[in-house]
């Protein structure tokens, strides 16, 4: 780092500062010197420390007759906040696709749990008929019930996914024979 005596009054040359946009200082200086205004603005320079982003003010110095003769630049090196800025940014678009993706679960979850209830729910209205046939009441009844048990993988499904989010599942290894499984 260089301390205040040894930067005031230098050339940025002669501190062997290197700005990235050479450019956009030299127009920041000319428009200040042209219109005797304080200009601000980020640079990214980089030195015998590495890469700094500083906070750089430009600011005029006049003569009796009111004529830019000179200029003044103070910075503060802001590249800490820079990065601390950066992370947050990532954080809120991590924290944006999470939010995205729960959502579309959500709803993803939503048609899975009504598919089976609305089987569960119309074939039970169907069994409040009188005049059914005892093979139709039969039929309702089985797929009331396969409705049912798969309205409750559904659930155990979600449980499940819950406890894996909130790091409760426990891996227990065993010896598994992979011809059973398929």
């Amino acid at each position: 780092q260089f301390d205040k005596k040894s930067i005031i009054g230098k050339n940025a040359k002669k501190l062997k500062f290197v700005f990235e946009d050479t450019s956009k200082w030299i127009n920041h200086l000319s428009s200040v010197f042209a219109s005797g205004v304080t200009q601000k603005d980020e640079f990214k320079i980089s030195g015998p420390h590495g890469l700094k982003i500083l906070d750089v003010r430009i600011i005029p110095e006049f003569d009796i007759h009111n004529k830019v003769v000179s200029v003044i630049c103070s910075s503060r090196d802001i590249t800490e906040l820079k990065l601390k800025e950066d992370e947050l940014q990532a954080a809120k678009i991590k924290a944006e696709e999470s939010d995205y993706l729960k959502s579309a679960f959500l709803a993803n979850m939503s048609h899975e749990i009504r598919t089976p209830l609305n089987g569960i729910l119309g074939f039970s209205q169907l069994l409040k008929k009188k005049d059914l046939q005892s093979e139709k009441r039969q039929l309702y009844s089985d797929i009331i019930n396969n409705n049912g048990h798969q309205l409750l993988t559904i659930i155990s499904d979600i449980i499940d996914i819950s406890k894996i989010e909130a790091g409760q599942v426990k891996i227990e290894e065993n010896i598994v024979d992979i011809h059973d499984m398929f």
